[in-house]
């Protein structure tokens, strides 16, 4: 994680992560635009998880310590709602390809990637806070808002999913 870092990978992940959110925020979704989007956040993720470097490093929150040059991009609460929000603006991806294997990513694959790299920098009460603090028009915080959003709509799918399965007569 260290050799990374020293190595200036960190920024040059999140600014590959900015250049898909800009895509997404376009409604331009591709294939290889879905993969490049879960990769950095996957390794973006496994550079956090084990702790050591502060949640500043990956998010926008003004910190005296940490330099503010163009190299240094940070990822803002919007980019968060906006990697949640893309199976709700943009066209799906098929999670098989031609040989009947799920081998593509999904945009369910990104939000799961998503949520996982929340857990792990939520470890920190500044990034809560900073992730959190943003307040929309309606009062609410809009990360919050589409993370409740998504929870009930995997809830209800994977109840219909699991009434599907026990009303499927076995045969």
């Amino acid at each position: 994680r260290r050799a990374l870092q020293e190595m200036v990978a960190l920024p040059r992940l999140i600014g590959c992560l900015s250049l898909g959110i800009s895509a997404v925020q376009n409604l331009d979704a591709n294939q290889s635009l879905a993969n490049l989007i879960q990769n950095c956040v996957w390794s973006l993720t496994n550079l956090f998880r084990d702790g050591g470097i502060p949640a500043a490093t990956f998010l926008d929150i003004p910190n005296p310590q940490f330099s503010t040059n163009q190299m240094d991009l940070r990822l803002t609460s919007k980019d968060v709602t906006i990697l949640l929000s893309a199976p709700d603006v943009l066209p799906s991806l098929s999670d098989i390809d031609g040989n009947g294997m799920s081998s593509k990513t999904t945009w369910k694959d990104i939000i799961a990637e998503t949520c996982w790299f929340l857990a792990f920098l939520t470890k920190d009460p500044v990034a809560v806070e900073y992730l959190c603090g943003e307040i929309g028009q309606d009062g609410k915080s809009p990360l919050i808002s589409k993370l409740v959003s998504r929870l009930v709509q995997d809830t209800v799918a994977a109840s219909q999913q699991v009434d599907t399965t026990i009303n499927t007569p076995v045969q």
